[in-house]
């Protein structure tokens, strides 16, 4: 009996708000460098405590997929930049970050928060780095040959090398990783305008390498420049991949070209309106010419370093939490820091957060801890700040159950450190293709005390991943099978798309074929003899006219129609259209094939 491939709804190109972030190549979190030097060293411009980069002494831009509701608003919280703390007083989030229109919502997932006060350097240095206007009239680069970014992360959803175990990033400071551009950079069409993608295909051997996957909305991307320094060129905004195989991956930044003027614009507007000096230093802008094209690691890569917080030793500890539950809050933190640093020890104290995994009384993602919940989001300590510690606790725990799943934060510390024996199964993991593509487990003495299934289950988890091995057929020039045709000729599979986008049915088709179609013996291949019905007044539908076949026929019903809808439009409802373009035109008038 064929089977339909239950979790092959990916993200690729979705409009939702999704939570992006980082996977290292790396087998232990001890691998994991620092780039907090490299940000100093550099004028990056990230911050030390939020997925935030400075593009001026008072700008600071993020990515919040629309939480802010795309308005100008007032925005009471703090960043830190470079050792010291800042107070935002606005936050602007861009108006098209819910368009409608799929390319103004590619472009514009983007946050401005201005500061209260310029962030400064020693000595005067510049705090951030210029922005990247791509100029497409000038000297594209070599996308023949691999082009490498850089990137910044405060991420607290790190995964590992084996990929299916976690732990979060709640130990660490600012961490340092690579990725490789897509070579569509530059493509001349709308969708790779819109948006840097970055792509997965490459080996394990530099730890250094990491690729987008989800829990880290708002990291900066970098280009080095040939004269020194970097280039922001994009801030992590979404991602095409749902933990089942981040080995094969893309993800989506928001690229600064797209917004410099609107940036620019809100510039001038501050300035203006009095929130920022009319001598205040104007954000920098370069080209892709001034890019330093080649993979280099830089010097002054360190481990990361395990890092405490007064709330995260508060958290841990809940006997000093009863203590100082009447202190006002900010008084509580310092005599937990001072604590930390004078007993913690002699005490044999926890001190880090990480070692609270598998504590239930710290929390899961459905009961509040509230003092976790203010060490994991600490502009929160910043709301809530103004009593008691337990009037803080009482806020927190409130805001937990109104608001944590909606404004997508961090809530509990399961999975926070590395288990490399925890291995779970790509979703689109069957035994048998599995075996059929590895044939020479059929002869291991364990497949027959095991049985079929579990044995390719307990090799892959053990050995398979290790080793590489494909669960998935290769991609070949014979197994491409036409996205809608595949459907067309597997009616029991539609119901895959029957919320998704038309734009995404080649990536579903293509999934399916290569992870069960071609076992089962599917076809996407078409060799019915042409049929035309009757132009004119003798027009009649046929009785075995069959929308999706006649949507294979005559893609460029497609094109027309996912222009029409300014690319957003479903594939049921990309139906229903050619159904009704046969009727009043395709037929009658243009007497277009429909078998």
């Amino acid at each position: 009996m064929k089977r339909i491939l239950p979790l092959l709804m990916m993200t690729f190109l979705t409009s939702g708000n999704i939570f992006a972030g980082h996977f290292y190549n790396i087998e232990d979190e001890s691998q994991l460098k620092s780039g907090s030097q490299l940000n100093q060293a550099h004028h990056m411009g990230f911050s030390d405590d939020t997925q935030a980069t400075l593009i001026s002494p008072r700008l600071a831009i993020s990515v919040r997929h629309g939480t802010l509701g795309c308005k100008d608003q007032p925005h009471k919280a703090f960043m830190s930049f470079y050792g010291k703390r800042y107070e935002i007083v606005r936050a602007i989030e861009h108006p098209n970050v819910k368009s409608s229109n799929y390319k103004e919502l590619l472009s514009s997932d983007l946050t401005l928060y201005v500061l209260s006060e310029d962030v400064t350097m020693p000595g005067g240095a510049p705090v951030a780095c210029p922005l990247t206007q791509i100029d497409y009239t000038k000297a594209l680069p070599n996308t023949d040959q691999p082009l490498y970014a850089h990137s910044l992360s405060q991420s607290p959803f790190i995964r590992l090398n084996n990929f299916h175990a976690k732990f979060k990033n709640v130990d660490f400071s600012s961490l340092y990783g690579k990725t490789r551009l897509s070579p569509h950079l530059y493509a001349n069409d709308f969708t790779n305008r819109s948006q840097i993608e970055t792509v997965t295909h490459h080996d394990n051997s530099d730890p250094l390498l990491m690729v987008p996957v989800m829990g880290d909305s708002g990291s900066p991307l970098y280009m080095p420049l040939a004269g020194g320094g970097y280039t922001l060129i994009g801030a992590m905004a979404r991602t095409g991949d749902v933990n089942e195989d981040p080995l094969h991956g893309v993800g989506q930044y928001t690229p600064m070209s797209n917004n410099i003027q609107w940036l620019r614009d809100k510039e001038e507007l501050l300035i203006r309106d009095g929130t920022l000096p009319a001598y205040t230093k104007r954000f920098d802008v370069v080209t892709q010419t001034e890019w330093e094209q080649k993979d280099h690691t830089p010097a002054e890569l360190i481990p990361a370093p395990r890092r405490s917080t007064p709330m995260g030793y508060l958290a841990l500890n809940p006997d000093l939490v009863a203590l100082w539950a009447n202190l006002p809050f900010q008084e509580a933190l310092a005599k937990a820091q001072w604590h930390l640093n004078n007993f913690a020890v002699v005490d044999s104290r926890r001190v880090y957060l990480s070692q609270g995994d598998g504590d239930l009384s710290l929390g899961t993602e459905d009961t509040a801890n509230p003092a976790v919940y203010l060490a994991l989001n600490p502009d929160l300590q910043t709301v809530f700040g103004t009593g008691t510690l337990q009037d803080a606790l009482n806020n927190a725990k409130g805001h937990f159950y109104t608001s944590a799943k909606a404004e997508l934060r961090r809530v509990c510390l399961d999975h926070t450190t590395h288990r490399p024996h925890v291995v779970t199964l790509p979703d689109t993991f069957f035994p048998e293709t599995y075996l059929h593509l590895n044939p020479n487990l059929l002869t291991a003495p364990e497949l027959a005390a095991m049985g079929r299934d579990a044995f390719a289950k307990w090799h892959y988890k053990n050995y398979g991943f290790k080793e590489k091995r494909d669960y998935l057929l290769k991609y070949t020039t014979e197994n491409y099978p036409h996205r809608f045709m595949y459907f067309a000729l597997n009616p029991d599979l539609r119901q895959l798309m029957t919320h998704e986008s038309a734009s995404n049915a080649f990536y579903i088709a293509q999934r399916h074929y290569r992870s069960l179609g071609f076992l089962e013996g599917r076809t996407y291949r078409y060799d019915g003899a042409p049929k035309i019905a009757p132009t004119g007044a003798a027009f009649t539908v046929p009785q075995d006219f069959d929308a999706t076949l006649y949507l294979a026929l005559n893609v460029d019903l497609y094109d027309h129609f996912y222009k029409e809808s300014e690319y957003t439009i479903r594939y049921v409802d990309l139906l229903t259209k050619v159904e009704q373009h046969y009727v009043t035109v395709g037929g009658p008038v243009e007497g277009r094939r429909y078998r």
